[in-house]
């Protein structure tokens, strides 16, 4: 006997039979969800309190002067690290010169670095053509075919932390 048949021979008096004993079924309540919404909303807070707390406590810990200046500290440490670097000679001097410009550009929040110094320095015209002497001295060590060693010195370093040390502190961290 197919599924076909059974319902074609169910006939009217049968079907209402069967719906009045099924008519004293009652079906479940719908489930409350008001105390999974609740959880999860104090979940939430509690997440949103830590985090707060969390960055206050960071801000505390560093101080006034040196959460503001993290991308200075981390300029200076990068040409730390690129100056060992020269020395130990693992770098060849054009990517030295990337990096270099890279580090300058970082340490001094810029998009990019232009012959002209950037306004936030206040540089007299003695600094101003430093500046463009260095900007030359990396441009031509960066993109020149083959970087000579000899452009590389203590000298170059010594420029590159000047400017970044010269960056003023941001009020934004």
């Amino acid at each position: 006997m197919t599924s076909e048949t059974t319902d074609a021979t169910i006939i009217p008096e049968q079907l209402a039979l069967i719906s009045k004993q099924l008519a004293d079924i009652e079906m479940p309540a719908e489930p409350d969800w008001m105390p999974v919404y609740l959880v999860i909303g104090v979940l939430f807070l509690i997440t949103l309190l830590a985090t707060a707390l969390q960055l206050h406590h960071r801000r505390r810990q560093l101080g006034p002067g040196q959460a503001a200046n993290t991308a200075q500290q981390y300029a200076l440490s990068r040409l730390a690290e690129l100056e060992a670097s020269w020395r130990s000679e693992q770098c060849d001097p054009q990517t030295l010169g990337f990096r270099l410009a890279t580090t300058l550009r970082m340490g001094l929040k810029l998009n990019r670095l232009t012959p002209e110094p950037p306004a936030t320095l206040a540089l007299n015209e003695k600094d101003k053509k430093e500046w463009q002497q260095l900007y030359q001295h990396l441009y031509r060590l960066r993109y020149q075919a083959t970087a000579d060693t000899q452009l590389i010195d203590q000298a170059l370093f010594d420029q590159v932390r000047h400017y970044i040390n010269l960056a003023p502190p941001s009020a934004s961290c």
